[in-house]
């Protein structure tokens, strides 16, 4: 039962949800763009990163394998000359005779350092403190060389060493060298153009990300808005500017949906109308024969009281069917799955309503395959299944009301059928729907209340119309309407 306190009107849920959705959480545009955004970042950066230790990477390897080449140059200049104690002047003219004669260019250049510490041969002129820094750069770094190679800074310039394997007179130290300012140069434009390049690839993409964003997050806007109102009753088609298969997909489940529910609710804001007459009339006719028995006005007492009595009786069934709705929609329903032998549990059941169907002018005729037919069932709801039925084919059966029970491969089946006039377009299309109501109906809740408890079991309801004995008469008899409950075959 919900308390006083516990109810809250639509108005206060809507606070709530509005309360809820300012709980800092990300719009679904943010959701899709900050992603895009963080990840083009970064890959800005690591192109950037890479492609610069790319070319470094190669601009010194290049530079190695010159300095390898021209010091092995060198050396065979050196082995090829009969004086063994060549001096540092007479290896830089046969040097730059070399070059002249093979018309030889290279990045790297040649420089001799005397054993006092002293520039004693440069291939290019060195002046003031570069000429000291590097004088004083090959002296310290001599001794502690790594695989021959070492590289120094000097004077904004990355100069890259390399000792020459041979020996000259007074203990001269010849080396050769490469400067990689040019190619830093270089280098230092292309990342400017990298740069340029990244910064425009970048913007075209952030403008690219937030289209996708808008194209993804308008339509479910336009959605979320729209489901805003479906609350206070509108139940308008959603129209949307569909981008995508998935879209449109979900717009027409939507739509079907809204159908679904505008449907439910005309049949729900009808049948509440018939339902408080169905409330309303019984209670008005008990109140009069109370009072009628009261005041003592009637004649025949025990006649008034027969009408309390029925009219009682169909209070309480009309309440049984709603609580047992309630109960189904929230779960709530106790179930009991037990082996029931439906010969006897059928003709329990027959005996119940035998007294309305004699009442209606109506015969009941059971048939059974055979005596032992088993289904496994909760008692109660197979009971709302077959006196929901029953009560029905009486309604609208012209005599005769017929229950079979048939074994088949899969399944058992109990089938309730009547010679009524049938069931119309109009009902077949709203046959199980809450609240619908035949053109004979009580209060639209019987069929719905069967249909929930047989999938309430895993069972299956259907209903038609039987079909005729001719064909091609479709009004040939027998007419009338053919229920069917199906039942997993029990073993």
């Amino acid at each position: 039962m919900v308390m006083a306190n516990e109810y809250k009107k639509p108005e206060q849920l809507r606070k709530i949800a509005r309360k809820n959705e300012n709980r800092k959480l990300k719009t679904l545009r943010k959701t899709v763009l900050n992603p895009l955004l963080i990840a083009t970042s970064i890959i800005s950066v690591v192109m950037f990163i890479f492609f610069n230790f790319v070319i470094i990477l190669m601009l010194y390897s290049g530079t190695i394998n010159d300095l390898n080449s021209f010091s092995g140059a060198i050396e065979q200049i050196y082995e090829s000359e009969e004086d063994e104690n060549i001096t540092a002047e007479e290896l830089g003219n046969l040097y730059r005779a070399e070059v002249e004669r093979r018309a030889i260019s290279y990045r790297t250049n040649m420089i001799i350092i005397s054993g006092k510490g002293e520039l004693v041969y440069s291939a290019i002129g060195f002046y003031g403190e570069e000429k000291d820094e590097i004088v004083s750069t090959l002296i310290n770094e001599s001794e502690n060389l790594q695989d021959g190679i070492f590289s120094e800074v000097i004077k904004d310039d990355l100069i890259v060493f390399k000792p020459v394997n041979i020996s000259l007179e007074n203990g001269d130290q010849c080396f050769v060298y490469a400067s990689l300012r040019s190619l830093l140069g270089t280098l230092k434009s292309s990342n400017q153009a990298l740069l340029v390049l990244i910064v425009f690839s970048f913007l075209c993409f952030v403008v690219a990300s937030h289209m996708i964003a808008d194209n993804i997050s308008k339509p479910i806007k336009e959605l979320s808005d729209h489901m805003e109102v479906i609350g206070d009753g509108d139940f308008t088609p959603v129209s949307i500017s569909e981008n995508s298969a998935e879209l449109h997909k979900l717009t027409v489940s939507i739509n079907e949906m809204l159908a679904r529910l505008e449907a439910y609710n005309d049949a729900h804001t009808i049948s509440l109308q018939n339902l408080s007459h169905d409330l309303r009339t019984p209670l008005m006719s008990i109140n009069g024969y109370a009072e009628a028995i009261k005041y003592g006005v009637m004649d025949n007492p025990q006649e008034a009281a027969d009408v309390i009595i029925r009219e009682s009786k169909r209070l309480a069934g009309v309440v049984e069917k709603l609580l047992i709705l309630s109960e189904i929609d929230t779960l709530n329903q106790p179930i009991d799955m037990l082996p029931i032998n439906l010969r006897e549990f059928i003709s329990e059941e027959e005996e119940r309503i035998e007294g309305y169907a004699m009442q209606e002018s109506v015969e009941i005729e059971c048939h059974f395959e055979n005596d032992d037919t088993v289904v496994l069932a909760d008692r109660q709801l197979l009971s709302t299944i077959v006196s929901n039925l029953m009560s029905n084919a009486i309604r609208y059966a012209k005599s005769k009301v017929r229950i079979d029970v048939r074994t088949l491969d899969m399944t058992t089946d109990i089938v309730v059928s009547d010679d009524g006039e049938g069931l119309s377009e109009e009902d077949l299309k709203y046959l199980f729907v809450r609240y619908y109501v035949g053109k004979t109906g009580h209060s639209g809740l019987g069929l719905s209340a069967a249909k929930s408890a047989a999938e309430y079991m895993g069972c299956t309801l259907k209903g038609e119309n039987r079909e005729p004995i001719d064909p091609d008469n479709p009004d040939s008899p027998p007419k009338g309407a053919v229920f069917t409950v199906s039942f997993p075959k029990y073993e």
